[in-house]
């Protein structure tokens, strides 16, 4: 990635929350790696069986490591989810839709978190 493309994550906050010990940060970057992939296909499975608490539950949890992250397209995305599982009629096809969206997110971020910090 050259200087000059923005990144869509910012460590920033992460860096001040672990006092900058960059094997800390290196070890929540690789978990964010490892779980948000299980953590999407809750929500996809959940989707899909549509049971409205295991949308909320698993888009909670994606929300607060984009929170951590400062992944605000991502943020914005599960905050969208979030105030459609509340809704009194629920619109799986928004979801859906939103879902998708969060699904090529997710795989951009963990490509970019893996070359940046050269993991596998």
């Amino acid at each position: 990635m050259n200087s000059s493309e923005k990144k869509i994550y910012d460590l920033t906050n992460l860096n001040e929350l672990c006092s900058f010990d960059k094997a800390v940060v290196a070890q929540l970057v690789q978990t964010f790696i490892t779980s948000t992939p299980t953590l999407f296909t809750e929500l996809k499975n959940s989707l899909q069986n549509a049971s409205i608490q295991g949308i909320y539950d698993a888009n909670h949890q994606l929300k607060s490591a984009f929170a951590l992250f400062q992944v605000t397209e991502g943020t914005t995305i599960a905050l969208a989810i979030e105030a459609n599982t509340k809704d009194t009629s629920v619109n799986f096809e928004t979801i859906k839709a939103l879902t998708k969206k969060l699904d090529l997110l997710i795989q951009q971020l963990v490509s970019e978190l893996k070359n940046d910090f050269n993991l596998a």
